[in-house]
C-alpha cells in the first residue's frame, strides 16, 4: 500500500518534468522607456531599440546589462537580474529533480521584470548604477 503513493508521486514528478521549459518561451519581452523618450537601449553591448519599445530578452545567460544613451544626456548603466520564475517552483514542491536540471539547462527557469523606465539626467558622462548599494530604477517585477 506504501508504493502507491510513492509511484503516484514518480508519475506526477515526470508529467511535469521541466515546468518552466514547458511553459515559457526562450525569450521574454521587456518593455523599456526614458524620459525624454529616444534613448538608445543596448543589452550586453547590442543595441536592441529606441525608448519607448518592447525588446525580447533572452531568458538564459543569467543578468543581463542594459544601456541608455541619448545625445545631450548621461550614459545610464544598470543591472537587470534573472530571478527564479513561479514555473520552478512546481519541480521543487514536487520533488522533480530532473524537471529542475531542465529548466536551469534551457534557461527557462528565470525572467525579467516586466518594464524598465528610467529618468535620464542632462550633461554628459556616464551614470553607473551597477555600483554597490544602488537600486534598480523604477519597474514593474515579474516574469
Amino acid at each position: 500500500m506504501i508504493r502507491l503513493p510513492f509511484y503516484l508521486l514518480l508519475c506526477l514528478s515526470l508529467v511535469l518534468t521541466g515546468c518552466a521549459t514547458i511553459l515559457n518561451d526562450p525569450e521574454q519581452p521587456v518593455a523599456f522607456d526614458t524620459e525624454p523618450p529616444g534613448a538608445y537601449v543596448s543589452i550586453d553591448g547590442v543595441r536592441m531599440g529606441t525608448t519607448p519599445c518592447v525588446v525580447p530578452v533572452a531568458r538564459k545567460g543569467g543578468d543581463k546589462l542594459v544601456t541608455f544613451e541619448l545625445a545631450g544626456y548621461k550614459t545610464e548603466i544598470i543591472n537587470m537580474r534573472n530571478t527564479l520564475d513561479a514555473a520552478l517552483a512546481g519541480n521543487i514542491l514536487i520533488g522533480g529533480f530532473v524537471g529542475l536540471a531542465i529548466d536551469g539547462v534551457s534557461g527557462r527557469g528565470g525572467g525579467y521584470q516586466k518594464s524598465l523606465k528610467i529618468i535620464l539626467e542632462p550633461g554628459s558622462g556616464i551614470n553607473d548604477q551597477r555600483e554597490a548599494g544602488k537600486e534598480p530604477p523604477e519597474s514593474t517585477s515579474g516574469a
